[in-house]
């Protein structure tokens, strides 16, 4: 279904009085964003946070970010925000709420485990490389994507802290060349933080 909406939004809509002309392309509005994407992404966002079956919130996942690693680039910067602080980093609030909290949205110890170690894991994955593909457009919100990485590395699971150092290696290495001095100063007080932390 995404890709049929996608074929009539994007393709068909290159020549629209929606576009706006880039450099590398056709961006679309952000009108024609709240009407048509935001909704789906949103739903996609709600399936991860919510369904109880697995399989079918890896399948969303799956969706969601071939959708924006395919399209991305027609996305303006402003819109990228939207999509970063209203779809991608709630995924993470999970890491940030007492347990207590975190418990009672799943239901149980059990369900929390699950879907940290499968669930949270591929969108922690998913959400780095997406920094890395869209750099240019995202790099701006390096430091909500450095919390994310200080949350899950601070965690008491194992396997999440782990692919959290995993993680923030990946987007340290893949970008290396791109980072300014002020990047670099976020970075070195992320490790500062994790020092005092962990």
């Amino acid at each position: 279904i995404t890709v049929k909406i996608a074929s009539q939004t994007f393709v068909q809509n290159k020549s629209g009085k929606d576009d706006v002309a880039t450099e590398g392309g056709k961006e679309i509005s952000e009108k024609l964003f709240d009407d048509v994407w935001y909704p789906i992404l949103f739903t996609f966002n709600d399936i991860i946070m919510n369904s109880k079956d697995m399989e079918v919130r890896s399948c969303c996942l799956h969706e969601m970010f071939e959708f924006l690693f395919n399209y991305g680039s027609f996305f303006s910067i402003s819109i990228w925000n939207k999509i970063c602080n209203k779809i991608l980093f709630p995924i993470f609030s999970v890491l940030k709420t007492s347990s207590n909290e975190t418990v009672d949205k799943f239901n149980s110890h059990d369900d929390l485990s699950v879907w940290l170690n499968t669930t949270m894991i591929q969108a922690l994955r998913n959400t780095i490389a997406l920094f890395t593909h869209y750099y240019d457009k995202l790099d701006k919100l390096i430091q909500q994507f450095l919390n994310i990485l200080v949350s899950c590395i601070c965690q008491e699971n194992d396997t999440i802290a782990r692919i959290g150092r995993t993680c923030l290696q990946q987007l340290i290495l893949e970008n290396v060349t791109r980072y300014d001095k002020a990047h670099w100063d976020l970075i070195t007080k992320t490790f500062y933080q994790l020092f005092e932390s962990t």
